[in-house]
């Protein structure tokens, strides 16, 4: 059984010189880009050709010369060359297992019987008494250990209720 491939790569052999033209005629005017890849297309024809006949092979019905001349003009031209720092994560939150246990619980016993939608299921399992005592305590334990404030930490909480809302509907 043989998998469809819907995006068809061009491969390093030709990618590189690709991205060097993009490079060189990054600022160019359209007539002028428009010359230098025609010029640049025919002193490569040996290595876009051996390119063509590869994307063929793998089953790529689309015009290759098309192909590479969008890619050079509207991706490989506006690529930024600067490596862009990793984005810094959040610290995880760890909730309690016993308050993950009771949102569950609220969940199944009264949240979906009664058909509440998540804000509402929400709003009615932080209104429990039955709750309130493990929500305070864990309330307080983050503000602690993780040193968030009180609405930071309701966030949260709100967060992973609903997320769980939303996993136990999924099953």
């Amino acid at each position: 059984m043989s998998e469809t491939i819907y995006r068809f790569k061009f491969s390093e052999k030709i990618k590189e010189p690709m991205i060097k033209f993009a490079n060189v005629h990054r600022f160019d005017e359209t007539p002028d880009f428009k010359e230098a890849w025609n010029r640049w297309y025919d002193d490569n024809s040996e290595l876009i050709e051996e390119e063509s006949t590869r994307l063929n092979r793998l089953g790529c019905d689309k015009n290759i010369d098309e192909k590479m001349y969008k890619s050079v003009r509207y991706y490989f031209k506006n690529k930024s060359s600067e490596k862009k720092k990793p984005k810094k994560r959040r610290q995880y939150i760890m909730i309690e297992q016993l308050i993950l246990n009771l949102m569950s619980e609220h969940i199944e016993i009264c949240a979906f019987p009664n058909n509440y939608k998540p804000e509402y299921a929400y709003n009615n399992f932080v209104s429990n008494l039955e709750y309130n005592k493990c929500l305070d305590e864990e309330i307080q334990r983050i503000q602690d250990e993780y040193n968030l404030s009180e609405v930071d930490v309701e966030n949260k909480i709100k967060k992973t209720y609903k997320n769980r809302y939303y996993l136990k509907q999924k099953m």
